[in-house]
């Protein structure tokens, strides 16, 4: 989020700035907000008072009457953004002292610190759980166990989703999200919830949820400088808390509002005295305290449980029964690979379990791309086997009575080669895609071949079509908007959307055989995955995740699985799971390539 950013530095010039002055004098510190009486517990925070000596950004604790301030880090990096374990004994925080933003974790008095991530910021802990940002790929909202296992990611938009604060129960997130407001979700990552409306001026960020779970506190800067808000979490109720605007020096801006253990107050940092400085105030924004006197910034409170009676964790839900074992896979599948040592792709067929490997192609030139008949009786599939150009064939499933369905001989030039390929078989039509009039555009033919029409018309290249089981519609992949990206046209040319808009490679498109989600290879992750998406772009999930290269997926007959290939294990191989990522097996074992897999419908 751009906003975030100016926020951001906003903050390092307000450090900055607070290394060039002396605080104005302040009065004597109050004991605690007397509204509300002492609260047990403590605070941490991270302060800038250490440049001075060598030292960086730190984190220190405090009583909650500023009393008994103690430092818990010391290392030239930044250290900031403490979050507490539900029991006071471990603070969670961010730091670049290993070259980048990560999550680490320390004892409560500073010892036995911990490296989580490499790359991680603002966390939040709840439960044995701790949730925070990442920036791979985008900002998104990972969660992870406090050990630093089971990591995942639970948020879809990779734009500006951050700062994430947990419900009591642990079973909600609130966080900064798209249009500069705050959201609300399950945690998950279903169920989101816009709580605020941002209607003019700045965003509404950091939220913190309140102990009782009914309302969230956050800042916004709406009014010109950064103000303390509560709502209610159903987006009701929306009340400031803070109004500094006419007081103090310049514009004083009000940030990172976070509860007390018990609901009655809130603590958050304030530059009013021309430098941060951390106060606590009632919640209903009255008996504003200073707690922290220091010629540089204090920033970023974190309140802990009681100290004396700390509140029993929320207990955590109930594992989901494990996933029933996958079936065997069954049907046949059919696929491209160079194991027979003949220097190019032939078409192999395999049964689901791995069985009975049959080689159907063999020649001089390649075979790829196989696609099967409605049927299951032939195959389509991609060759050079007639010459230096594609064009696609069709043959019996046991591999005999072999036929050219095109011929780009005519459109053979001396500086241009002439293909066609990516056929695939709907009813008694099969789409393909052809440079036959001066770039890839997607095409239309009859199963033997006749009545070719030209489906798309675009100055770039256009490929890859995978006809709908309406047999109406085709989803294409196109660099049209610079990069690779998946779209759906009708099968007469009209009704062309875009489905998906990454800076990544979005690629090879395959329908569900209800023809409800349409499952594809992307980058967006760093690496070539595989995903599923609803038929209108929507609910984008990642079924894949590793280092390694995953693509080219297809359904089985039921939409129960997928089979895809990856070379995860040093070379392609073909590997079938469950249609929600689960139940990996590997189907093929060879030391050639083994790819491109089409499952017999």
């Amino acid at each position: 989020m751009k906003t975030s950013h100016i926020i951001g530095a906003l903050l390092v010039l307000a450090s900055a700035a607070g290394c060039a002055r002396e605080a104005a004098p302040t009065a004597p510190r109050m004991a605690a907000n007397t509204a509300t009486g002492n609260v047990d517990g403590r605070i941490a925070f991270s302060s800038d008072r250490n440049y001075a000596d060598g030292g960086g950004r730190e984190i220190y604790s405090m009583n909650v009457d500023g009393t008994d301030v103690v430092r818990l880090t010391n290392n030239p990096a930044v250290d900031w953004f403490p979050a507490w374990s539900p029991d006071g004994t471990q603070i969670a925080f961010e730091s670049d002292r290993a070259g980048r933003p990560g999550i680490y974790r320390m004892n409560a008095d500073g010892t036995d610190v911990v490296q989580l991530t490499d790359d991680g910021r603002k966390p939040a802990w709840c439960g044995d759980q701790i949730a925070f940002t990442r920036s791979v790929g985008g900002l998104a909202i990972y969660v992870m166990n406090a050990d630093g296992s089971d990591l995942r990611r639970i948020s879809d938009d990779t734009t500006s989703v951050q700062s994430p604060s947990w419900s009591p129960t642990c079973e909600q997130i609130a966080f900064e999200g798209p249009g500069g407001d705050i959201y609300t979700m399950n945690a998950d990552g279903s169920g989101v919830f816009r709580v605020t409306s941002r209607i003019s001026g700045g965003p509404n960020q950091f939220p913190s949820w309140s102990p009782t779970g009914e309302q969230i506190a956050f800042t916004s800067l709406r009014d010109a400088n950064a103000e303390i808000y509560v709502i209610n979490v159903d987006g009701t109720g929306e009340k400031r808390l803070t109004n500094d605007g006419e007081g103090g020096w310049a514009i004083p801006n009000d940030w990172w509002p976070c509860w007390s253990h018990d609901g009655m107050q809130i603590a958050f940092q304030t530059d009013r005295d021309q430098n941060y400085e951390i106060y606590i105030m009632n919640a209903d924004g009255t008996g504003a305290t200073r707690l922290t006197n220091d010629r540089l910034n204090d920033m970023y409170p974190a309140w802990s449980s009681s100290a004396s009676e700390p509140p029993p964790p929320p207990p955590p839900p109930p594992p989901p029964p494990p996933p029933p074992p996958p079936p065997p896979p069954g049907g046949t599948i059919a696929f491209a690979s160079n194991r027979d040592g003949g220097g190019n792709d032939e078409i192999y067929v395999i049964n689901g379990d791995g069985a009975g490997v049959t080689e159907l192609t063999s020649g001089l030139g390649a075979d790829y791309d196989p696609t099967w008949s409605p049927d299951g009786s032939r195959i389509a599939f991609t060759s050079t086997r007639d010459g230096a150009y594609f064009d696609i064939w069709v043959m019996n499933a046991d591999g005999s009575n072999l036929t050219r369905l095109t011929d780009s001989r005519p459109f053979l030039t001396d500086s241009t080669p002439a293909w066609s390929g990516g056929a695939s078989w709907c009813s008694d039509r099969i789409a393909f895609f052809s440079n036959r009039d001066g770039n890839n555009e997607i095409y239309f033919m009859r199963e033997d071949g006749s009545e070719v029409t030209r489906v798309t018309s675009s100055e770039s290249s256009d490929y890859t079509p995978r006809l709908a089981p309406d047999c109406d519609h085709i989803a294409f992949v196109s660099q049209r908007d610079g990069n690779e990206e998946i779209y759906v046209i009708n099968t007469d040319g009209r009704g062309e959307v875009r489905l998906t808009s990454d800076a990544a490679s979005d690629r090879d498109p395959v329908w569900s055989p209800d023809g409800t989600r349409i499952a594809f290879t992307s980058t967006r992750d760093g690496h070539s995955q595989i995903y599923v998406m609803n038929v209108d772009g929507t609910g984008v999930t990642r079924l894949t995740d590793d280092s390694a290269e995953d693509g080219r997926p297809a359904w089985s007959q039921d939409g129960s699985q997928l089979v895809f290939n990856s070379n995860r294990d040093g070379n392609n191989e073909i590997y079938v799971m469950n249609a929600d990522g689960t139940g990996l097996v590997r189907i093929t074992n060879d030391p050639a390539s083994d790819s491109r897999p089409s499952w017999r419908r």
